[in-house]
């Protein structure tokens, strides 16, 4: 599997109602039309999620 999209859900983290932009489900209709994401990362607000390695 390819990571396609890195990023923010939208552009407005304050505010469901202010979003202008849907930068995640835009990303996931392209990549099942099969056509390029852009943008394919976009800056976000916010913590990281933090990925652990299994050892099993």
């Amino acid at each position: 599997m390819k990571l396609s999209y890195v990023g923010a859900i939208d552009d407005n983290v304050g505010s469901a109602a202010a979003v202008t932009a849907h930068y995640l489900d835009d990303a996931i209709e392209n990549m099942v039309a099969g056509k390029p994401i852009d943008p394919a990362t976009t800056r976000n607000k916010g913590c990281s999620i933090k990925r652990v390695e299994h050892t099993h």
